[in-house]
């Protein structure tokens, strides 16, 4: 029978040992149960006969499914949290504040891109769906200017959030300003090639199976793999495959293209501020507009009013284009690494929730119906989980199962992407009120600004 292993690599925040290998176990029986099969836990150590390699499985189970040959499944822990230090925390809190309406415009780009790659029509629900939340991260960019500062002196506060704030800011987010580091690169990665490699030489196809951060990190560790093995032992790299659950790929790499791109933020933040000085006169020009539109509708005058409606639609769309423009400017002008959007050999499965911002961009960069090697799965939403906890929830699903099962097996399951995702009803409606309460914040903190400037 032969052997798959799971090298399990945890995603940012401090984890127990072997925690995402007893997650991803769990997750292995529970597809195979729904599938019809069955996971029988073997011990890890088979045999009398000391073995390195072998010694550095956590847990092995025998996975049987109904037409599919069964193979043995051996887990190895790839939790590389401890091998940094973890930053201070103001260091994180700044920095984060400093590049958050950065991340949130290019949130709103991904999130474009993922609808319009998945687009079979140009109706106008389409257009809803890919726009409506876009444009909800497009106001909230500007926004986060005033709301996080605020949010975090209401948190400090209150004692019993203060402590779970500092830990969220230092272990999670500290791990996304890790990412952009090079200590990153000398200590982490190599460790996690080393964990692949000795899996490499004990089994007969290996998963590099990363959730969130660190699915991102084993993508990298796949290149870096894909290139020692070239020359040396190309059997090696043919043997990878990869599982990448709620991957973070595009936005770390917006992060790391920020950190080569030093100045960047500097320049965009004065355009954000300037937001409500813009979007004040504005909004107050397609008011006027549409109580006119509206009028002229009453005294049957309706040319005259198709132009007035005309005129306010285009000042609607004139707010957008302002912030559009400078996330297309930061788009175009950052350094973004040059191994952002390169995939290594070999079979690749990314595995994502419509609702979990985190893993946004994977369809518009990586879905292409025609590849052999790369597919992108959505799984739906957790019936009993809220939807803000989608991102921490995917092991909890059968569906997630059956791609690890797909992935281990000796003739992996054939790549094909999943069907469109549906996007919540609730979702719109709830993108429509907050771009309302937004920009009537806008608005109004607007006139405060012109206030000051004509005062």
């Amino acid at each position: 029978m032969k052997t798959t292993a799971y090298v399990c690599v945890p995603g940012a925040g401090v984890h127990e040992t072997a925690a995402l290998v007893d997650q991803a176990f769990c997750c292995l029986r529970r597809g195979a149960q729904s599938l019809g099969g069955s996971v029988i836990e073997r011990a890890p150590n088979p045999g009398t006969a000391p073995h390195p390699v072998r010694r550095a499985v956590v847990r092995r189970a025998v996975v049987q499914t109904p037409g599919r040959e069964p193979f043995i499944a051996e887990f190895y822990d790839g939790r590389w949290d401890r091998a940094l230090s973890p930053p201070g925390f103001w260091t994180v809190l700044l920095w984060a504040l400093r590049i958050a309406p950065l991340v949130l415009l290019n949130t709103a780009w991904l999130w474009f891109g993922d609808r319009a790659s998945e687009a079979t029509s140009r109706t106008w629900a389409a257009w809803a769906v890919a726009i409506l939340p876009a444009l909800l991260f497009l106001v909230l960019a500007p926004a986060a200017i005033v709301v996080l500062p605020a949010l975090l002196v209401v948190v400090s506060l209150i004692p019993a959030w203060r402590h779970r704030v500092r830990m969220i800011i230092v272990d999670v987010i500290g791990d996304a300003w890790l990412y952009r580091s090079k200590e990153l690169d000398q200590v982490v990665l190599p460790a996690l090639q080393r964990v692949a490699r000795g899996a490499l030489k004990n089994a007969d196809r290996v998963v590099l199976l990363g959730h969130s951060q660190g699915a991102e990190l084993t993508r990298r560790v796949g290149l870096r793999l894909a290139r020692e093995t070239a020359d040396d032992e190309p059997n090696d790299a043919e043997s990878l495959r990869f599982v990448w659950i709620g991957s973070g790929e595009n936005q770390l790499n917006t992060v790391r293209a920020l950190a080569r791109s030093r100045w960047l933020p500097w320049v965009l933040w004065p355009y954000l501020l300037a937001w409500p000085v813009f979007v004040h006169p504005v909004l107050n020009r397609l008011f006027a507009d549409v109580i006119l539109a509206w009028q002229l509708v009453v005294d049957q005058q309706v040319s005259q009013a198709l132009l007035s409606a005309a005129l306010a639609l285009g000042l609607g769309a004139s707010i957008v284009a302002f912030v559009a423009a400078g996330m297309i400017f930061a788009r175009l002008v950052a350094r973004p690494p040059r191994d952002a959007g390169n995939l290594p050999p070999g079979p690749s499965w990314y595995v994502q929730s419509i609702l979990d911002p985190v893993s946004f961009g994977s369809a518009a960069v990586h879905s292409d119906p025609h590849s052999a090697t790369t597919a992108v799965h959505y799984v739906p939403a957790h019936p009993q989980h809220p939807w803000w906890q989608e991102h921490i929830s995917y092991f909890d699903k059968p569906q997630t199962g059956h791609m690890l099962i797909g992935a281990g097996l000796e003739r992996p399951a054939q790549l094909s992407p999943s069907d469109r995702p549906r996007v919540p009803g609730w979702l719109l409606v709830l993108a429509a009120a907050i771009i309302a309460a937004v920009l009537t914040g806008g608005y109004f903190l607007g006139g405060w600004q012109w206030s000051l400037l004509l005062g």
